[in-house]
């Protein structure tokens, strides 16, 4: 996982779950632990894009929905791949271990996060050391499901909350393996929307009664 990755991780993190909508370029610094200077050359690329307005004390998030297109275009979960592991164990057998030990993502974070599972799925995607899954799972040459283990990252385990991947790493992450994510992405994505026009509304309110 590139170090870069922190910084979208972080704004989304803050804006989606702290709902936070303005921030300080040194505390996002300190936060990732990177440089101040790679700090401002990704916020750099964000305001090209029209998704932050950078300001002398800070900059303002004002649409998160492309820090996360960009983050899933440029990310690539599939060199993180640490270990694929084919196991007879089902699915709800595999999540209940893993989750005490590893971080959850894609399918199997979704559904611990928002409580739903939109399709079937055979695959169970966790960041977190290889050895444990081997340790658990036995090997089998004809499988129910499959464990992905990708290589993690401090900054992505200190965000975790319940051992389960923070909304914005779910969004890329099932970005990044293509159309079977494509549902998944769609309801988080309304739920982003809704997010910015509930932050847009407050902005209105906050307006008026300072008028």
């Amino acid at each position: 996982m590139k170090k870069w990755e922190r910084i979208p991780r972080q704004i989304a993190y803050s804006y989606l779950e702290e709902d936070l909508r303005f921030m300080c370029q040194l505390d996002l610094a300190r936060e990732c632990d990177i440089a101040i200077g790679a700090v401002n050359r990704v916020l750099k690329k964000f305001e090209r894009l029209g998704a932050v307005e950078i300001k002398p004390q800070g900059f303002r998030v004002i649409d998160i929905e492309r820090i996360l297109l960009y983050w899933a275009n440029h990310r690539d979960l599939y060199a993180d791949i640490a270990l694929r592991w084919p196991t007879g164990s089902p699915i709800t057998d595999v999540e209940r271990t893993l989750s005490t030990t590893h971080v959850l993502t894609c399918f199997s974070g979704f559904k611990a996060r928002f409580k739903k599972v939109l399709r079937e799925y055979d695959q169970v995607f966790v960041y977190g050391d290889s050895a444990p899954v081997r340790r658990a799972f036995a090997k089998v040459q004809e499988p129910v499901s499959e464990i992905i283990v990708l290589n993690s990252d401090p900054h992505l385990i200190k965000l975790a909350q319940n051992n389960v991947a923070p909304v914005g790493q779910l969004f890329v992450d099932l970005w990044q393996i293509g159309n079977p994510g494509k549902p998944w992405i769609d309801f988080i994505s309304d739920r982003v929307r809704r997010t910015e026009i509930g932050a847009i509304r407050g902005l209105i309110r906050r307006t008026r009664r300072e008028t």
